[in-house]
């Protein structure tokens, strides 16, 4: 699947976890062609997805704000959190049959929910390692900087002090990251 895809299936799954009340009978059988024909492994059926929201307007109002919110996070590099991202992690097969297993279910409402629920969930975890890793970059950056400008200064001692005294400033004066944001 491209981004495009990916985006347009996070999309529509997110617009219909957020759905009031179960969705028309005729869109639901609509729905749950798309989910038998990803399973057979037909993606062209994605681009069906944009001309069935439009059928319900609180859907297709939903699924609009979803994709351009994909779209916006995605131009900024700040989208982190995306199916898109699951997709190119993971083996897609086990995705796609993931989402084929919701668009199939009784309660297509619910089992969005239930797995929209779990990819935010995963993803929240993979932002706070990419977190981690942001400020540990950054500790061994000015950790070695230290070290470089303690040699200079004061040979042996002076690296290791220089280099403990940078590792220490870089750790806890970092940037805000997004996981202490959250907390």
């Amino acid at each position: 699947m491209n981004p495009f895809e990916t985006w347009t299936l996070e999309a529509f799954l997110r617009a219909v976890s957020q759905a009031d009340k179960p969705l028309p009978q005729d869109l639901q059988d609509e729905i749950r062609r798309i989910g038998h024909a990803l399973e057979n492994h037909n993606f062209n059926v994605i681009r069906e997805i944009p001309a069935l929201v439009e059928r319900d307007v609180a859907l297709d109002e939903r699924y609009k704000l979803s994709y351009r919110s994909l779209q916006k996070q995605y131009q900024v590099q700040e989208r982190a959190k995306s199916l898109a991202l699951a997709v190119s992690s993971s083996t897609s097969y086990g995705l796609e049959s993931q989402i084929a297993q919701v668009l199939n279910a009784d309660d297509i409402v619910g089992a969005a929910r239930r797995f929209v629920s779990r990819l935010d969930e995963r993803l929240t975890i993979g932002s706070s390692q990419d977190d981690f890793w942001k400020r540990g970059d950054r500790v061994i950056a000015l950790a070695s900087g230290g070290a470089f400008l303690g040699v200079l200064l004061a040979q042996i001692p002076g690296a290791i002090i220089g280099g403990l005294l940078a590792a220490a400033y870089a750790w806890f004066t970092a940037p805000q990251v997004e996981s202490d944001r959250k907390a």
